[in-house]
């Protein structure tokens, strides 16, 4: 199931730039009470500087009045930078769309009186905004504005800045070379001027980098060198998120205890500095190690401390994360009616705030809540819901790029319609070349019409075989002729079932995309192995995979097929392995008896299985051990002429009592 940890603090590091040297925040505002004019000013926009991080709302309060006072004083420049400051605090209370209204009018008025640094502050500022709005492309564009500026203008504090933050677009989008060259060169330039706590930073990120690409040497000296230079100075801030980092650099690496005293350090700075933001992290941090060590007591206690934190400050994606990661721990304690509460709460805020990494996190927990409580109807149905959110938000994409051509077509229509009524001005004129131009837009409007001809075939070819790959060969042909297809129990049945061990704690560590493509590669491998051995694989659910054999068509070799892929599959896993860089491991469980199968849904088909053997096979493998098959003895009477088993003592399986299994060896060796 998704859960919901805290991420290393890289890109909320050095994204808030300063245009003035820096002092103590109570040193300037002593010097406020006493000051006018042109120094008031002054002091107002460096307090608003420094307090965009650690409060916003008072960051922007001082930002008007020195605005006000700079219209007031006529002085231009400090006007813009009050109007940048207001954009990077709108920016930190996620209020974007005031945020880019705010660098307009600074870039604005940056440009009308040739304030160069003003322009390369505002640019810096619409990176940041697209960057947070998921466009990369417009953010690199901004960014690398802003660095020209800068470099014009030769601020090398700016260039740093805005280096940190290209860094930070590269390592969004998976690109941790680019990433790490762009770092290094902010630290470059803060070494140049001398500027440790931006150094600081610097360090902070390179040794995330380091740490994504498993340099733990280089990463554990980076993370170091920021956290001496913040001891040094006393930033309290500064070592909290720098102790966060290195607890998740530790737990990334499995080192759970050093983790848990990196995150314990951070907590007790965070409440010394009274950061309730940043307590809530910490709460999350210690609970997401007491999770991985099974004391799901704990983290309860600290997930719930954090979900409180939350809804003071209505922080409301972090209250649905934090209901999800409330329902996950009940789910693992079986508690499954309080995993699905937790999880239903999670949905349900999620859908009305349209938060929509929180509703496809929470019905995928749901339907593995109600799986796990043996509510299959239920299951089914969240993962139905699921299934489809993920369909429309793919639609939704090809919606918006179609919107974009359709726009492009339009206006190149326009552009045709005036090219061709010019043409056929000239044409009157020219009767004799009529025929020919009629001609040849014939000849090409049926050479159109033939290419949409093969562009229909061969979409309908794609169709079909999309189909035949979520539903049987029979079930498909049914649907295709009837529209319909009805239940149908089938008696002679072999189910395997099989799922990945420890996958939940390999969700954390690697990138979701790294891992999709290896769990499609994978399961890639198992459908090729179950078609070759004439089985029929059902469905994936996650990490788990559901295969049978002997329906839709009978097959007198159901239970010999399917433990003859199985053997297969765990031999190829096993070669897979070797060179792989994760090593995969799972459980399989295969049980023989009979079900029902049919269709579920109306508008998205999904085939799927009901019955006690279906659940039966689900308990042989939850029974399994990793890298072994896991047979009932139903199964295990049809084909044990054939093959070596271990017997295995009886073990309570959850609604069935006692139950004889038995560990699946290999072949019989011939004589």
């Amino acid at each position: 199931m998704k859960k919901y940890f805290v991420s290393f603090l890289l890109v909320l590091i050095l994204v808030f730039p300063s245009f003035t040297v820096d002092k103590d925040i109570d040193t300037l505002k002593n010097n406020l009470k006493n000051s006018s004019g042109v120094e008031k000013i002054k002091i107002l926009n460096e307090l608003s500087e420094k307090l965009i991080e650690e409060d916003a709302n008072q960051s922007i309060i001082y930002a008007k009045e020195a605005m006000q006072l700079s219209i007031d004083n006529s002085d231009i420049f400090s006007e813009i930078d009050s109007l940048n400051n207001i954009g990077y605090a709108l920016i930190k209370l996620e209020k974007f769309e005031n945020a880019i209204k705010s660098f307009q009018n600074a870039y604005g008025l940056s440009n009308e009186n040739n304030y160069i640094k003003g322009q390369a502050y505002s640019k810096n500022g619409y990176g940041y905004v697209w960057a947070a709005a998921g466009d990369y492309t417009k953010a690199l564009e901004n960014y690398e504005l802003s660095l020209e500026l800068f470099k014009n203008s030769k601020d090398i504090q700016g260039e740093a800045y805005v280096n940190n933050n290209i860094g930070s677009v590269y390592e969004s989008i998976g690109s941790a070379d680019k990433a790490l060259e762009f770092f290094i060169n902010a630290l470059k330039l803060n070494e140049q001027i001398d500027n440790k706590e931006e150094m600081a930073t610097n360090y902070n990120n390179i040794g995330f980098i380091n740490s994504e690409m498993n340099n733990f040497d280089e990463a554990f000296k980076y993370y170091s060198n920021a956290l001496e230079i913040y001891e040094k100075n006393d930033n309290k801030r500064g070592m909290c998120d720098t102790y966060m980092n290195m607890g998740s650099f530790f737990r990334n690496f499995d080192y759970n205890d050093e983790a848990y005293g990196f995150y314990k350090k951070a907590l007790k700075i965070a409440i010394e500095i009274n950061s309730e933001e940043k307590i809530s992290q910490g709460f999350i941090n210690l609970a997401s190690i007491n999770e991985i060590n099974g004391d799901f007591e704990t983290a309860l206690k600290l997930y719930n401390s954090s979900l409180e934190i939350s809804k003071k400050f209505d922080s409301k994606e972090d209250i649905i994360n934090a209901y999800n990661n409330i329902g996950t721990v009940y789910n693992k304690l079986k508690d499954y009616n309080k995993a699905i509460d937790n999880h239903t709460n999670a949905y349900d805020l999620a859908k009305n705030i349209v938060y929509k990494a929180g509703i496809e996190s929470s019905l995928k927990n749901l339907a593995n809540d109600y799986q796990k409580a043996d509510d299959y109807q239920s299951a089914n149905y969240y993962y139905v819901l699921y299934s489809e959110f993920k369909d429309a938000l793919t639609e939704q994409e090809n919606a918006k790029n179609f919107a974009n051509s359709q726009t492009l077509y339009e206006t190149e229509k326009k552009d045709k319609q005036i090219s061709l009524q010019k043409e056929d001005l000239i044409l009157k004129e020219k009767k004799a070349r009529i025929q020919f131009i009629i001609i040849v837009i014939a000849g090409v409007f049926l050479l159109i019409v033939a290419v949409f001809l093969v562009i229909i075939a061969k979409e309908k070819k794609k169709s079909e075989k999309l189909l035949l790959n979520v539903l049987p060969k029979k079930v498909a042909d049914d649907l295709k002729k009837f529209g319909k297809t009805k239940p149908k129990k089938f008696d002679n049945v072999t189910v395997y079932f099989s799922d990945v061990v420890g996958f939940t704690s390999m969700s954390s560590k690697f990138d979701p995309v790294f891992l999709i493509d290896e769990l499609n590669d994978i399961f890639t491998t198992f459908d090729n192995i179950m078609e070759k051995h004439d089985c029929e694989r059902i469905k994936t659910i996650g990490d788990a995979y559901f295969a049978v054999c002997g329906l839709p068509e009978a097959n007198e070799k159901h239970a010999q097929n399917i433990t003859n892929a199985a053997l297969e599959i765990m031999k190829a896993l096993k070669k897979r392995n070797e060179t792989s860089e994760i090593e995969w491991r799972i459980r399989i469980g295969i049980h023989t008896g009979s079900l029902v199968g049919g269709v579920v849904g109306i508008k998205k088909y999904i085939y799927d299985l009901f019955g006690d053997t279906v659940n039966t096979a689900s308990r042989m493998e939850s029974n399994s051990e990793p890298m072994r098959i896991n047979m009932s003895d139903y199964t295990y009477e049809l084909v044990k002429d054939e093959y070596e088993f271990i017997e295995r003592d009886p073990l309570e399986v959850k609604g069935k009592g006692m139950f004889k299994m038995y560990f699946l060896e290999g072949k019989k060796q011939c004589d």
